[in-house]
């Protein structure tokens, strides 16, 4: 359960990519249309993902049957009620351009994450380094890379920790971005915001609360996602290298 939440998290990190990207255009982006931007591919991802998966598998056969088609059910369903062994093939590719798609997405994303921590003394400065022909940061990418295919190896036995890890650790950080959303509307109600989200500090506090939650039932133990064995060490082992890692730039800027 722990494991499948996690991979939720982990793919709706996805949109995450977009004000990671803002740096690409420059300093004349519209901040109001980038935060409409993520609010509308969230929206119109769950419209298409809930068309695709829920509509059409529902008119196919009823859940009862899709369930005991194997591991990718969706597909066996349209295969079986075709009767088309390309129609199935047509799919398998789409999905696969579809994954791809997210990775790359996710390379992007991570490459210029990693550029940013270097910058700001977080990771080596060789991290920032940006390639002058293409603009891209080549450190970083080639970093990605390394792990990208050091991860191959492990198996899905080891990777599936580190997936769990991946969620509680985007959970963490949403809990804080809501907090500091809280604590911004409640210190400087009167600050001007290009994107305020619907509701305001109300949307700020159900953020929290929900992240919070979320949170504390990965952490705490004998809750239906709640981490097991190896991953309470992977957490610990991250808590302890983060708080090694920011206490020693705090004091390398602040003495």
């Amino acid at each position: 359960m722990a494991s499948a939440i996690a991979s939720i998290l982990f793919f709706m990190n996805g949109f995450d990519t977009i004000p990671k990207a803002r740096n690409e255009v420059g300093s004349t982006i519209n901040r109001a249309d980038l935060g409409k931007a993520i609010v509308g591919t969230i929206i119109a991802g769950s419209l298409l993902y809930s068309a695709v998966i829920v509509l059409a598998s529902s008119f196919i056969m009823p859940a009862e049957e899709l369930v005991n088609l194997g591991e990718l059910p969706l597909i066996s369903a349209f295969e079986a009620a075709t009767g088309s062994k390309l129609l199935t093939i047509i799919i398998v590719f789409g999905v696969l351009l579809g994954v791809i798609t997210t990775f790359n997405g996710f390379l992007f994303a991570g490459s210029r994450l990693i550029q940013s921590f270097s910058e700001a003394g977080f990771l080596p400065k060789v991290l920032s380094k940006v390639d002058h022909n293409n603009k891209t940061p080549k450190n970083a990418l080639l970093f990605m890379l390394l792990i990208t295919i050091f991860g191959i190896f492990l198996g899905q036995g080891i990777l599936s920790p580190f997936i769990v890890m991946g969620g509680i650790s985007f959970l963490i950080a949403w809990f804080f971005m809501s907090l500091s959303s809280v604590q911004l509307y409640r210190k400087k109600p009167n600050l001007h915001r290009p994107y305020s989200p619907p509701g305001g500090i109300i949307m700020s506090y159900i953020a929290t609360f929900f992240s919070s939650i979320l949170t504390l039932m990965m952490i705490i133990p004998g809750t239906p996602i709640s981490l097991h064995g190896i991953e309470y060490i992977l957490f610990l082992v991250w808590l302890i290298v983060g708080n090694y890692t920011v206490l020693s730039i705090y004091y390398s800027w602040f003495g």
